[in-house]
Formats: structure tokens, C-alpha cells, sequence
């Protein structure tokens, strides 16, 4: 059962089993229920007043509206067999605001709600033209935009719009923390599509209610109004900051270098810095402050991404170009018979399985899913503001700097397992009791039973707690870059890691970085080079 705690009286709401036919209605109530205790969703408890004092059958009428991608509805479409009195909701929708029955039109959404022949019939058009190049001919001529009657005063029907999308998504943004959950997230946990770990709420992931107002800002941001200068919270810093990366993104690629650069060292982009600086032609600048990140940078990657423009920078300026340091890793020629629907790693993998040994393709799948496995009480610890809602596959926090500082205890617990060989217990227990539920950093389906086993039977101790370490490091960027392939001696208890490129393939920077700690650390990790008989 999920537990939704009030932070403030420490006592659990009651979930109540929904009618069958209005499951969506109760999801969203479950939502509405936790959001009146939450106090930075005071602001929207006047609205949350209203839409309940509705009748039943307009607020299902709303929800059922809102799942929907569109804003504009042709009412006799509207077939929903438990709205007893659909008359009666659309007008008690109508006269509250939430609805209306006479919004303006655009010429698009009026070819959203007409069907070709309807649209031709309207315009004049012949009966061979397409509705897609009606509407390209139309844009043309600039036609305002009206309410439906006046498009098509010749049809019968009527059409009912949205106008309360923007309350429904603040609603769902405060209630799922962002944007990118919806309404349906209910319905995949109730039909067991998606699973998800049991946690207690222990705080709103918002700090205030101010804190929120500026992620709702942001999620709405069109990149021409200022953004919260002064962030009120974590969520809101690092949302800022992404917004501003992207704006970024764009005025690079349109070559408006000085509002660029403001962009990106607002959003401490260093990497990015130096590109723009080398494009705008400031190249001393570019060079100083590309061997500044290099050698003070703010995680591994920074590094990297910025060492591979010092030779070229040097040059442009007239210094000696820096030695660029390669780790060198072991590599291997193969040649296999050229298969048209084979991926080329699943034929290595069949090949090393007949020569040595049984290899499995996992690429990022094997080693983060481990680590998820043996530190999921850290992840779902409850942490202040690390949930918002029962349906997250890690905290909100996993990625800051002091994810792991605030679940030390939790986490040299993990470590310690590693030490004493009682690791593998804790992970083949977290694995029979939660196989299928969500981990951000768990992939079920490449950690199949038989995988898992014969991982903890060749994989060192050692080898894992270095790996871990390096993944909690850096989460967000270290748990991608793994070889393709693990191939395990069963008989020696032993395992390589092998990176599969095909021609023309190169490694990627990650992939090289991997590689090179894997190199460093005595860790058979290989290269091998397809060709093609």
C-alpha cells in the first residue's frame, strides 16, 4: 500500500477504492486530498474548492477531457457511459468557467475537428484535394480566428473547449513535483503496468510555496521573460539553470555569441563557455579559461569534454600544444561473416559464447542495476523533499552533490556488505522481493535471474566497490559509458567487459573514460574491432 503522510499531523490519509467506471475521478481526488495538506499548494486550494463543488458527472466529464491531448471537442463524439447527463455537465462546466462553448478557433484546430469532406465542403474545394494541402492553401489567406458557429454555421453540432488546462497541470505539477508525469501514471499503477516502491512522504519536494510559483514560472517559460533571479530552492535552482543551458543552446546555434555566454554562466556550462569563446573569436580568452576547467573542473567530464579543444586552442594562440593524455586500452581485430539483421553485438556476443565462455550483451544495464540493487535503501530512504509523490523510480535529489552526504549511514551500510561478502545476500534478497519495480537505475529487463547470479558469483567484491564508488561519484553522467559485453568463465569465476565497434565506430568520451578506469583498476575490459568476411 502506498502511504501518503500529512507532514503536519503525522497522519495518513485514507485511500478509497474507486467505482470501477470513474477510477480517474478517484485518482485525481487521491491527488486534489494530498495537495490541501501540502503547504506550498495553498494558492490552489480556492480552485480545488470549486472544481468539488461541481457535479459529479462535469468534474468526470473534466478529467476525462484533460487525459486527452486535445483542447476543442465536437460534443456529440463525446461518449462517456458513465456521465448520466452529459447535457447537464457540459452546461454546469460552462457556466463555472471551466468549459466553453463559444472559444475562438484557429483555422488549424478547425481542421482538427473537420473531416476532409467537411472541410472541402466549406472552403469550396474540389473533391480530390487533400486536407493537409487545403489547409497549406488556407494559411495563406490569414483567416482570424472565430468561434466554431461562425467556421461552420451550416453544421448542427456544437463544440465544447478547455479552458482550465493551465489549473489541471498546476495541479499536476505540484502533486508529481514536474511536467513530465501525467494524469495516467494512476492507471498504469493500478493496472500493475508500472510498479512502484512503497514511500513515505515525509515532506513536499517543494521548500515553499514561493518555490514552487517559480517552477511553474519556469515550466511555462517562453525564454523572453526573466526568470526568478533569486531561486527559492533547490528545485527551482536547478530548473532555472536548465532552462537557461537551453535558451543557451539556441542563441549558440543562431551564432548570438554575448547573449549565449550570459546564458551559460548563469547555468555554470564551462564546457560550453569555452566553445562560445573560441567561436566568437576570443581565443587567448578561450585558451586560459579552457586550462582553468581542465585543471580545477567541477566533475570528471568537465575535464574531458574540455582537454579535446586545448591543442587546438594552443595552436590558434602560438603555445605548445599539451600532451593529450589517452589511456591506452587493449584492443582486438575480429572478422565475422556480414549477417543483414544481426546487431553487430549480438554476433560478438555469439561468437565469445562458442570460444569462451557465455557473454551477455548489457551494456549500461548490468553494473548500475547492481548498484541500484544494493543501495536501494539509500535511494528510498525518507529523505525531506527527496518525494513528492508515490510514483518516482528515485529521490529527486539523486543527482545534487549531497545525495550521498545526507544517506552516509545508509550508504557505508551498502560498502560495508561489499567488505564483509554479505553483498550478494542483500542483492539476491532485494531482487526476489522487488523484481519489476521502478528503480531509475535498475533495468529489469537486461538483470534476468540467471545474469544476476552468475554476476555474483564472478564479480569481485573489490571490483564492485570501486565501480560503486566511482558511479556515486557522479550518477548522473558515470551511469552510462559501460562495454557492451560481460562474458563470464563460470568455471574460474572469472568475467571480461568488452566494447563492441563495428566500422567506422569510434569511442566515445565516457566510454573511453570507463575504459580507462577499468584499465587502471586491473579490470579485463577490451576493445574489439569488427570487419566484416
Amino acid at each position: 500500500m502506498i502511504l501518503l503522510i500529512n507532514t503536519r499531523t503525522g497522519r495518513q490519509l485514507p485511500l478509497i477504492d474507486p467505482p470501477a467506471e470513474r477510477y480517474y475521478l478517484n485518482n485525481l481526488q487521491r491527488a486534489l486530498d494530498w495537495l490541501r495538506r501540502c503547504p506550498h499548494a495553498a494558492a490552489l486550494c480556492p480552485l480545488i474548492d470549486q472544481f468539488e463543488a461541481l457535479p459529479v458527472d462535469t468534474q468526470a466529464l473534466l478529467v476525462r477531457l484533460i487525459m486527452r491531448q486535445k483542447a476543442h471537442f465536437r460534443v456529440p463524439k463525446l461518449n462517456y457511459p458513465e456521465i448520466i447527463d452529459m447535457a447537464h455537465a457540459l452546461d454546469a462546466g460552462c457556466q463555472a468557467g471551466w468549459l466553453s462553448l463559444d472559444h475562438d478557433l484557429t483555422l488549424g484546430e478547425l481542421g482538427d475537428l473537420l473531416s476532409a469532406a467537411e472541410l472541402r465542403a466549406r472552403f469550396g474545394a474540389d473533391a480530390g484535394v487533400r486536407k493537409g494541402d487545403l489547409l497549406m492553401h488556407l494559411q495563406h489567406e490569414a483567416l482570424p480566428d472565430q468561434p466554431w458557429d461562425d467556421w461552420v454555421p451550416d453544421l448542427s453540432d456544437s463544440v465544447v473547449s478547455l479552458t482550465c488546462r493551465d489549473t489541471f497541470d498546476r495541479w499536476r505539477l505540484a502533486f508529481f513535483g514536474s511536467l513530465y508525469h501525467d494524469w495516467q501514471t494512476f492507471v498504469l499503477e493500478q493496472l500493475g503496468v508500472m510498479r512502484y516502491q512503497d514511500v513515505e512522504l515525509v515532506g513536499a519536494g517543494f521548500e515553499s510555496a514561493l518555490e514552487f510559483e517559480q517552477c511553474w514560472q519556469i515550466s511555462q517559460w517562453d525564454g523572453l521573460q526573466p526568470l526568478p533571479a533569486d531561486p527559492a530552492g533547490p528545485l527551482a535552482s536547478r530548473r532555472r539553470s536548465s532552462a537557461l543551458y537551453a535558451r543557451g543552446r539556441e542563441r549558440q546555434r543562431l551564432g548570438q555569441w554575448d547573449l549565449a555566454l550570459d546564458d551559460y554562466r548563469a547555468s555554470n556550462a564551462r564546457p560550453r563557455i569555452a566553445r562560445v569563446l573560441e567561436q566568437r573569436g576570443d581565443l587567448a580568452l578561450a585558451y586560459r579559461f579552457a586550462r582553468r576547467v581542465v585543471a580545477r573542473p567541477h566533475y570528471p567530464a568537465e575535464a574531458t569534454a574540455v582537454a579535446k579543444s586545448l591543442p587546438r586552442l594552443a595552436k590558434a594562440v602560438g603555445y605548445p600544444a599539451p600532451a593529450r593524455a589517452r589511456n591506452s586500452v587493449p584492443t582486438e581485430a575480429m572478422v565475422l561473416a556480414f549477417r543483414p539483421n544481426v546487431r553487430v553485438e549480438t554476433a560478438v556476443a555469439e561468437a565469445l559464447s562458442a570460444d569462451s565462455g557465455q557473454a551477455f550483451w548489457v551494456e549500461n544495464g548490468l553494473f548500475p542495476s547492481l548498484f541500484g540493487l544494493l543501495f536501494w535503501d539509500a535511494l528510498f530512504a525518507p529523505r525531506p523533499g527527496a518525494f513528492f509523490h508515490p510514483f518516482q523510480s528515485a529521490p529527486a535529489d539523486l543527482y545534487s552533490s549531497d545525495f550521498e552526504s545526507s544517506r552516509q549511514t545508509l550508504i557505508d551500510q551498502a560498502f560495508a556488505s561489499l567488505d564483509d561478502d554479505s553483498h550478494r545476500v542483500r542483492i539476491r534478497q532485494r531482487a526476489k522481493h522487488s523484481r519489476g519495480i521502478q528503480n531509475r537505475l535498475v533495468n529489469w529487463s537486461v538483470l534476468t535471474p540467471p545474469l544476476l547470479e552468475l554476476a555474483l558469483d564472478c564479480l569481485p567484491a573489490d571490483d564492485l566497490a570501486v565501480i560503486f564508488r566511482r558511479l556515486l561519484d557522479d550518477i548522473k553522467r558515470h551511469r552510462s559509458g559501460f562495454p557492451d559485453l560481460i562474458v563470464f568463465d563460470s568455471s574460474a569465476r572469472s568475467y571480461r567487459l568488452v566494447e563492441v565497434k563495428g566500422p567506422g565506430d569510434a569511442l566515445q568520451d565516457h566510454q573511453r573514460a570507463w575504459l580507462g578506469f577499468f584499465n587502471h583498476h586491473r579490470i579485463d575490459a577490451t576493445v574489439v574491432n569488427v570487419s566484416w568476411a
